[in-house]
């Protein structure tokens, strides 16, 4: 598309380990919620950032929307693209960098895939984002209650899912929340290790965001039941924004 730039196809790096977590039917119920609260018109253009293996950028071109996905990860690319078809596309690029201006009549970013730069880094994308809107489009940003995930933190635990064992660590700092992951594996004699980190943002960081790039949060929830958000007591800080004029 010529509206993008910089986005690659390629598998010339080393896939990432990654500990699923989500539960795909609970995933796709949340899905065909939003989808129907959204009500986007069919052919709409969409972007999903963060979309891993494209399981969540399918479900969206079934439903008759023109999808796009981003990712950083080469070898969840790979995979995506074998899902491609003429309402779907997928392409390994980083969204710090910019890639399309007012083309997008919906952008999504899921389970946290974004928040993990820093302040700067982190609104930044928001801008490329906001960028990438048309006026009145809508943005779908799904993210932890990071008070909630602070007051619920367990320093460190095992979790076991068919026959392998991860050593989940996880602690806080004043900027991030953090992870890390060691999978215990049978065919390998050492674990494999992995950290992810996330920033310690509030509802008011994005707020303040936000309105940088005039997106305005319309509606705001708490789980992927779509139940209210309560700040400290809802696991999930699901916001839908609007791409309003530029004052």
């Amino acid at each position: 598309m010529s509206q993008h730039t910089g986005l690659k196809q390629s598998s010339d790096l080393n896939p990432t380990p990654k500990l699923a977590n989500r539960n795909q039917v609970q995933a796709d119920l949340c899905l065909s919620k939003l989808l129907e609260l959204l009500d986007l018109e069919k052919n709409a253009n969409v972007l999903e950032v963060g979309c891993g293996r494209g399981k969540n950028s399918r479900i969206l071109a079934a439903n008759g929307l023109n999808v796009i996905g981003f990712d950083t990860s080469v070898a969840s690319i790979v995979e995506a693209q074998k899902l491609e078809g003429p309402r779907l596309k997928f392409f390994r690029h980083d969204v710090r960098e910019p890639f399309a201006r007012e083309y997008f009549d919906a952008v999504f970013s899921f389970f946290t895939s974004f928040g993990s730069f820093d302040r700067i880094e982190n609104s930044r994308v928001i801008g490329n984002l906001a960028n990438a809107l048309r006026e009145g489009g809508t943005l779908v940003l799904d993210y932890v209650d990071i008070e909630f995930s602070t007051l619920n933190l367990v320093p460190a635990k095992m979790q076991q899912s068919d026959g392998i064992v991860y050593g989940i660590h996880q602690w806080v700092d004043d900027r991030f929340l953090y992870k890390k992951v060691q999978v215990f594996n049978f065919q390998t004699e050492t674990p494999i290790e992995y950290s992810e980190k996330i920033a310690r943002l509030s509802l008011q960081d994005f707020r303040d965001m936000f309105s940088q790039y005039d997106l305005e949060i319309e509606q705001i929830f708490g789980d992927y039941s779509f139940n209210p958000h309560q700040a400290g007591n809802s696991p999930r800080l699901f916001m839908i924004a609007r791409k309003i004029k530029s004052k």
